[in-house]
């Protein structure tokens, strides 16, 4: 486990947005994963658990693609949640929500996937559940889409916006990072 530090918010202002709170979590991971493998894959599960339950949503994970498959990592699961899905798991990459977000054919955000045909039509929305769905790419500096950083709700979330898909782009950075640094994660 990771012990934090976190400095009180200046008197004047509310609590820190979701972006803000997730940024400070990944700050904290630079310094506490150093070079050590299995120091980065925890502290990547605790940063993956923390953004699931900020955010208020069922499941988190990152994804990568790996020629026509997606493949899992880093899996959080809320203890309400009746999905199996394990680090290591795989299915088909154009099947995916991942893939369609980072091709343009979905949003990065959709509030209640009962609204949206392109979302409510795909076999996997039955598989994981999918009520609401955040997904933002993972990309490396050499332009590369390594995969995405996603979030399932099992329930419509109509409070998902800006600041949850800022937040989320936050770890996808620190996650692209991490694979520039470490070339796994």
């Amino acid at each position: 486990m990771i012990n934090r530090l976190v400095p009180p918010a200046p008197a004047a202002r509310s609590d820190p947005s979701p972006a803000e709170a997730i940024a400070a979590m990944t700050r904290d991971l630079f310094v506490a994963t150093a070079d050590d493998l299995v120091a980065r894959r925890c502290a990547f599960a605790e940063l993956l658990r923390n953004v699931r339950e900020i955010l208020g949503m069922d499941i988190a994970f990152v994804s990568e693609f790996l020629g026509d498959k997606r493949v899992f990592h880093h899996v959080s699961l809320s203890a309400q949640s009746t999905v199996r899905l394990s680090d290591g798991d795989a299915d088909v990459r154009g099947d995916s929500y991942c893939q369609r977000v980072v091709d343009g054919r979905l949003p990065g955000v959709i509030t209640d996937t009962a609204t949206l045909s392109a979302a409510a039509d795909l076999g996997i929305t039955r598989t994981l559940g999918i009520g609401a769905f955040m997904s933002v790419p993972v990309v490396l500096g050499d332009g590369t889409v390594y995969g995405t950083v996603c979030c399932i709700s099992h329930s419509p979330r109509t409070a998902l916006g800006n600041r949850q898909i800022d937040a989320l782009r936050c770890v996808a950075t620190f996650v692209a990072q991490e694979i520039e640094r470490h070339r796994r994660i």
